[in-house]
């Protein structure tokens, strides 16, 4: 049976190109139009038509609904308008009125199958709207990113459709199964906070060597590319067994933009040192010995912001990335698969690995 032709083309968000369709700094609108009251929170006293199955801390957030173009569906460019609707999250499961989406929303999404079929789709999310205005914006971040969506069909719902769950109205749909689309009740989408930042991790291990005059810091990217800070996360005579705890976000001056991660982040790149000089902390006159590694591939430390837009906050979500603290390998470029706590509590430091 073929259900959403146009969708199976465009269920991975990674391989649709430029997605680029709106700055949701700038409120302009996107490509198809009007898409209603982006500050809209729905109708409270009427009955509800979806509900979202949250996590706890999602509680005091906002939620959105954003709409898909659905003209960019199945072509190179997967595109969203203006948010439709945004509203505080203030129970869970959240239920929510939502009404009915604009009339030029709906689109005949499979004229072949199910001719006269009308079809309007949006991305739940949630995020911490620090100004109140309802939308993503400046350096607001996303929480959680929904893999299933809401979908709005009317007009005539072909047999297939039917026969799978598909509703007059409101209608939660998954993309992403090898199987094609699966629909349910949009009365339990579910919303998990999956990209609320890791605030915390501990990187520990053995050294191999004689501590006596060998110390162990946390070194910022912006430090060792030349920039001051007014101080550093870790710096303390190493141990045998070591541990190098980080908790919270990092100050601003650990800030940096690196281009293999295409956003400001915080590196830390801990690492053993000589003491030259005898002062107990890490000074320009010390030498960097060997950092902690993990099957001979050196391990960093990197906070990476929450996503600021909606793309890339479906691409973490499907890819199940959560930003905060990340135990990194550095080798390649950075580029190898992330460790686990138990990983990256059981890390080396000795002459066999080193940075180069």
């Amino acid at each position: 049976m073929k259900l959403f032709p146009f969708l199976l083309l465009a269920c991975d968000p990674g391989d649709s190109g430029d997605t680029d369709s709106k700055d949701t700094d700038s409120g302009e609108p996107g490509d198809t139009g009007d898409t209603g009251d982006t500050t809209d929170t729905g109708d409270s006293a009427a009955p509800a038509d979806m509900g979202f199955d949250v996590d706890a801390d999602a509680v005091g957030a906002t939620l959105t609904l954003t709409p898909l173009d659905m003209t960019s569906l199945g072509s190179e460019e997967l595109r969203f308008e203006d948010t439709w609707l945004s509203a505080t999250v203030d129970a869970d499961p959240f239920l929510l009125h939502a009404g009915e989406p604009p009339p030029g929303a709906l689109v005949e999404a499979d004229p072949e199958n199910a001719p006269g079929m009308l079809v309007a789709m949006y991305v739940p999310a949630l995020h911490l709207d620090a100004d109140g205005d309802g939308l993503p914006s400046g350096n607001e971040s996303y929480i959680g990113a929904g893999l299933w969506w809401a979908a709005y069909i009317t007009g005539e719902i072909g047999a297939n459709y039917a026969a799978v769950g598909v509703v007059e109205g409101w209608n939660a749909v998954y993309l992403f199964s090898e199987m094609g689309p699966e629909f349910a009740s949009a009365m339990a989408i579910p919303l998990p906070s999956a990209l609320a930042p890791d605030t915390t991790l501990t990187l520990g291990g053995t050294f191999d060597g004689d501590p006596h005059g060998i110390g162990l810091a946390a070194l910022p990217w912006t430090y060792l590319s030349g920039d001051p800070v007014a101080a550093f996360l870790y710096d303390a005579p190493i141990e045998a067994a070591w541990s190098v705890s980080f908790d919270g976000e990092p100050a601003a001056d650990h800030f940096a933009y690196i281009d293999n991660f295409g956003d400001d982040v915080a590196l830390e790149l801990v690492a053993s040192y000589a003491d030259n000089d005898g002062s107990g902390d890490y000074g320009p006159g010390d030498s960097p010995m060997y950092p902690p590694c993990f099957e001979g591939t050196p391990i960093a430390a990197l906070w990476w912001p929450g996503p600021g837009d909606l793309l890339t906050a479906l691409q973490m979500a499907m890819q199940s990335m959560r930003p905060g603290w990340i135990a990194l390998p550095m080798g390649d470029g950075g580029s190898g698969g992330l460790l686990t706590d138990e990983q990256a509590q059981s890390l080396s430091i000795s002459e066999a690995c080193n940075f180069d």
